[in-house]
């Protein structure tokens, strides 16, 4: 999920060296052609950042080149990419942000609502139908967002609540779980009704949900004072098992977590120290085994479409300037390579 942090133009990323870390690949950047692009090879979106553009941009894995995918003066916030040839991403124009659904086939943009503040995070149910999205809760000094959800039909918006954060909708369509100060909770989202009242799965410090494939089990991030478990559920919280207990970096870790599409491997991230820009990748099958944790590699990992590669924003320091890259790995970590090299670039 993107954040704050990246609308606000920071950086997120340390690496130290490793075998064939250096290795240079420069992604050309092309604009859209009047032919239909292969869109079932796109990875997932990304925004760049050159001469303070802020475009999504997205990588071809058939042509091996960085796309930009859609056209336009305005800044380009939070893409997500639905059945591989729609995007839902948000604008921003002076203060005023609007969210767009783009059909990459078509080429054609339609507007669906207007906000007044900056939208911190964007997921969009799978089959299209609607959008939740946060903003930043002014009324609260501790953690977590105010939280709507838009209908991407009729244009209708209903706030689910305040005190919100890492906000998963389930693959099924009919779950939308999140996280508030002292627990996870999730509601039930029918199609032309209003969403049921939340219902608390799991009490406690809890991060990174994320739905099963089925939709019928979620896995989260728990973590008590300097200890920390990946831990899997029902939904009514009643079937807990551990999947594994993480080593902690600190006592103020924060963490994100992503399943990869077949079901059956864990993506995590371990955010060492935001300011320092450093933290950990690591991943695991949802049964337990075949664990592998890379120290020290960067954050906003996302598994890729084959789910045996690792994509992620690093740090690079080239002739004494700072920059966001995209890099990708494969699952076992022994093989990098970068798919940006200027400007800014992030997940």
């Amino acid at each position: 999920m993107l954040s704050l942090v990246c609308l606000g133009g920071l950086v997120y990323w340390w690496q130290t060296d490793t075998q064939q870390a250096d290795r240079e690949v420069k992604g050309r950047v092309t604009k859209p052609s009047d032919e239909a692009h292969i869109v079932s090879d796109w990875e997932r979106p990304f925004i760049t950042d050159r001469n303070d553009s802020w475009k999504i941009m997205s990588y071809e894995t058939t042509a091996e080149q960085v796309n930009e995918l859609i056209p336009g003066e305005d800044k380009q916030l939070l893409p997500v990419l639905i059945d591989n040839d729609e995007l839902i991403y948000f604008t921003a124009t002076e203060g005023f942000y609007k969210l767009w659904r783009y059909s990459l086939l078509e080429k054609s943009n339609i507007f669906v609502i207007g906000i007044r503040q900056a939208p911190i995070e964007l997921e969009v149910a799978a089959n299209g139908r609607f959008a939740v999205y946060t903003v930043l809760d002014t009324s609260r000094s501790n953690l977590g967002n105010r939280c709507f959800l838009v209908n991407l039909e009729t244009r209708q918006i209903k706030e689910i609540g305040s005190g919100i954060r890492d906000i998963e909708i389930s693959p099924d369509n009919r779950h939308i779980a999140y996280t508030m100060d002292h627990g996870l909770y999730f509601i039930e989202v029918l199609h032309s009704k209003d969403p049921t009242s939340p219902i608390m799965i799991q009490e406690g410090d809890i991060e990174a949900p994320v739905f099963s494939k089925s939709g019928e089990r979620i896995y989260f991030i728990k973590q008590l004072d300097d200890v920390a478990s990946i831990v899997s559920t029902d939904l009514r919280g009643a079937e807990d098992k551990e999947i594994l207990a993480l080593e902690v970096s600190g006592g103020n870790a924060e963490w994100t977590m992503e399943l990869s599409q077949d079901g059956e491997k864990l993506l995590y991230t371990d955010i060492i120290d935001s300011e320092a820009l450093r933290g950990n990748i690591g991943w695991i099958r949802t049964d337990g085994t075949d664990q592998h944790y890379y120290v020290n590699q960067g954050i906003s990992a996302h598994w890729s479409k084959t789910g045996h590669e690792i994509w992620y924003n690093r740090l690079e320091i080239k002739n004494g300037q700072v920059s966001r890259q995209i890099w990708k790995m494969n699952d076992q970590g022994n093989y990098r390579e970068a798919v940006t090299q200027e400007g800014n670039n992030w997940f």
